[in-house]
């Protein structure tokens, strides 16, 4: 007697083929979210290991002047290079004497830029271009963040304590950032303007999605003295 072997082979791979569509899309999943965590982790590295040595380089000057973004004299993308400041993954592009910021990257393959700012603002009512203040602290800014890792990187702590050096943290807003601090920390998060200064870190998580509007494109920036 003959048995419908057809039909159940049919079923057989039919159910194969789900289980094996049901799991991949479970692997789609975990390797996403294993990368994103992966490029957030980086992407602390990276800011860590650039604050370290920007320290180390300019320990014995009075300020970092040579990190002034109009600067006629230094190329910062190049200084960069040649004192090792940045980790070498970070390096996409050209190196060379003549290297822009385009020659380097972040974990999410968007722009890197590092340059002097003022040290105070607010709170002397002073601002970038005052003699005074000017250089006294330092600027890292990131590009190219996507929305989702923009929030989950905003809402990190960044060592905020009182001996780590942070002054404030930005997002989408590194011109205001660059000429004053938030010591009082009443931004109201609104989008593109969320700003946090040391003792409120990390910032809240409402803050952090309210500022973080763009799909692909968001700039954090972390401001150092």
């Amino acid at each position: 007697m003959k048995t419908n072997e057809k039909g159940r082979s049919m079923i057989e791979m039919l159910g194969v083929l789900a289980i094996i569509g049901v799991l991949s899309v479970g692997g789609i999943a975990g390797y996403s979210k294993a990368m994103a965590k992966f490029r957030a982790n980086k992407t602390i590295d990276q800011v860590s290991h650039i604050v370290a040595n920007v320290r180390i380089l300019f320990g014995s000057q009075k300020n970092y002047a040579d990190l002034a973004e109009d600067s006629s004299v230094t190329n910062v993308p190049s200084l960069m290079y040649k004192a090792h400041v940045f980790p070498d993954e970070m390096l996409g592009g050209t190196a060379g004497d003549s290297m822009a910021w385009t020659d380097w990257n972040n974990a999410y393959g968007g722009s890197v830029k590092l340059y002097s700012a003022s040290r105070f603002a607010i709170e002397n009512g002073s601002g970038q271009n005052d003699a005074t203040k000017k250089h006294k602290a330092f600027m890292i800014v990131f590009g190219g963040i996507p929305k989702e890792a923009c929030v989950d990187l905003a809402s990190q702590n960044w060592d905020a304590s009182s001996g780590s050096g942070l002054i404030a943290f930005a997002i989408n807003d590194t011109e205001t950032l660059g000429s004053q601090v938030y010591d009082n920390c009443t931004s109201s998060g609104d989008a593109g303007k969320a700003l946090s200064c040391f003792s409120a870190m990390p910032m809240p998580v409402a803050w952090a999605a309210n500022a973080c509007t763009l799909a692909t494109t968001n700039e954090l920036a972390w401001k150092y003295y």
